[in-house]
């Protein structure tokens, strides 16, 4: 394997005095070797070797790269002058200078060979990280293009109490505390060439990392992150970086071609059966098979609206995976100006442990959201993202999660109004409620409905009209004198209620 100048001072015990030239630059260094006496031709794949006193004033023509024992300034000034790459030592024992650079070059040679092999010989993905990882001596994990765990090294394991890791490896996701603190600084998933690696210093209760995120087709597949769990990182490293990727990425594309791209193939399907793409039930069904997912699946659908995304779509990356993390079992995408997080198999006990985390995001982005009626067919897709929209709409101003099962009565109510004359279907007992209150300026009909809506309560009804038990109580006995109705009857009851729902919502009331 070839390194690079910044790689061999990264790995030396004694650092040099000076270092001249970009030391970053490409991998290309396969040797060492002593300066050739008399010789002006010089490999650009070889670092040359020498002392300040067999150099000084010998030669006309200098190697590209070049290591210099003595000499200090005045070898500085040569460096600086002729252009050369390399490293200046102001006394150091040659024999052992040489021959520690001779094993540094060895060693990732050697690393390079076992990462061959196992890559040839269909090694574990766990196998292939832990080489990997040898190259930094420090943990190494492969995520997907939704920075979702695909494996990680079991060499150099961060310490049982960190807190990212721990995150990472419960929820399956990158930490969001390090996914945040990347995304401060504006790193995160920026398109770039194949193999470009990022180092990323982070403020010093976070370890530092360098990932390198890996390209097919400009469209990013996956990402290999390395966190510095035992020694620490150097920005030299990118390059070595950039070359592992190069090297497993063959590999690990068609090790994990179904799960890298599963989770696109499934945003693009759902986008397309929400702009009218006719889509085939064998397709869909092959899709969903991908995730272990089904047609008949329970789901449920969520859909966000964030101002900020208007002005700014190129943080929409950003939003989907925070909200994305926040349940367990559920898809993100992006449709017209809203994300859409689609939720499988939503028990009850998921949903309300997850609330307060959405609730929580949707404040501090200032966004609200709509939730669906659950539903157990993905064909539903289309009228559940306009029951989810719907529910937006039809929530209070003060609510960041509007339910839309909060307000089907209203909604049920809505459609019948616009589809039949409504007041002929009403209960006469509630049109005579209505005309009483107009000419007495009373409120019997709200507190009938209230009442109706509570199933009944009087402390709940009382609770929602802000008036005393005994208050309703006198209401009721006062509506009874007036009409008739039999509110046992539950047929009957819910005629009532729905006519008090109604008239409300056609501003009767």
């Amino acid at each position: 394997m070839k390194l690079n100048i910044g790689v061999i001072i990264d790995a030396l015990i004694t650092k040099p005095d000076y270092i001249c030239g970009d030391t970053n630059h490409a991998l290309v260094l396969s040797d060492i070797r002593t300066l050739p006496a008399g010789s002006n031709l010089y490999s650009n794949e070889i670092i040359y070797f020498e002392r300040w006193e067999h150099i000084e004033n010998r030669l006309k023509e200098f190697p590209e790269y070049l290591i210099c024992v003595g000499g200090g300034a005045l070898a500085e000034q040569l460096f600086k002058k002729e252009n050369i790459c390399g490293m200046i030592f102001h006394h150091e024992e040659c024999t052992n200078l040489f021959g520690n650079i001779q094993s540094i070059l060895l060693k990732y040679n050697q690393l390079e060979h076992k990462l061959l092999e196992a890559l040839i010989e269909s090694k574990s993905t766990r196998e292939i990280l832990n080489i990997c990882s040898e190259f930094f001596q420090n943990h190494i994990i492969l995520f997907d293009s939704l920075l979702n765990l695909v494996d990680y090294s079991s060499n150099y394991m961060p310490d049982e109490n960190d807190l990212e890791w721990k995150e990472t490896f419960e929820t399956s996701k990158i930490s969001i505390r390090i996914f945040n603190e990347v995304r401060r600084l504006n790193l995160t998933s920026k398109p770039a060439p194949p193999y470009a690696s990022e180092f990323v210093k982070l403020r010093p209760n976070f370890p530092n990392r360098m990932s390198c995120n890996l390209y097919h087709n400009s469209r990013r597949i996956g990402t290999l992150s390395v966190s510095e769990s035992s020694k620490p990182l150097s920005a030299y490293q990118t390059k070595v970086l950039d070359h592992i990727s190069s090297v497993v990425f063959s590999t690990f594309a068609k090790r994990y071609a179904s799960l890298f791209d599963s989770m696109e193939a499934l945003r693009t399907m759902f986008v397309g059966m929400l702009s009218g793409v006719d889509t085939d039930q064998h397709n869909v069904a092959s899709t969903l098979k991908l995730v272990n997912w089904s047609i008949k699946d329970n789901y449920c659908l969520i859909t966000i609206f964030i101002p900020e995304i208007r002005n700014d779509m190129s943080k929409i990356f950003y939003y989907l995976y925070e909200y994305e993390n926040t349940f367990p079992d559920c898809v993100g995408f992006n449709f017209l100006d809203n994300i859409l997080l689609l939720i499988h198999n939503d028990t009850e006990s998921t949903m309300m442990k997850c609330y307060p985390k959405l609730e929580k995001l949707l404040e501090s982005h200032d966004a609200v959201c709509g939730v669906s009626v659950p539903f157990c067919s993905i064909n539903q897709l289309n009228s559940q993202f306009l029951n989810a929209r719907l529910a937006i709409q039809l929530g209070k101003k003060d609510e960041r999660i509007r339910f839309l099962k909060d307000y089907l009565d209203e909604h049920f109510a809505r459609l019948i109004a616009g589809a039949t004359s409504i007041i002929p279907l009403c209960h006469r007992a509630v049109i005579q409620l209505l005309e009483y209150d107009r000419e007495n300026c009373t409120d019997l009909l709200s507190s009938l409905e209230v009442y109706l809506r509570q199933n009944r309560s009087l402390k709940s009804a009382a609770d929602e009209l802000f008036i005393h038990p005994n208050t309703l109580t006198y209401r009721l006995r006062y509506i009874k004198n007036i009409v008739t109705m039999d509110l046992e009857n539950s047929h009957e009851r819910l005629h009532v209620l729905l006519s008090c729902i109604v008239l409300r919502i056609i501003g009767m009331t």
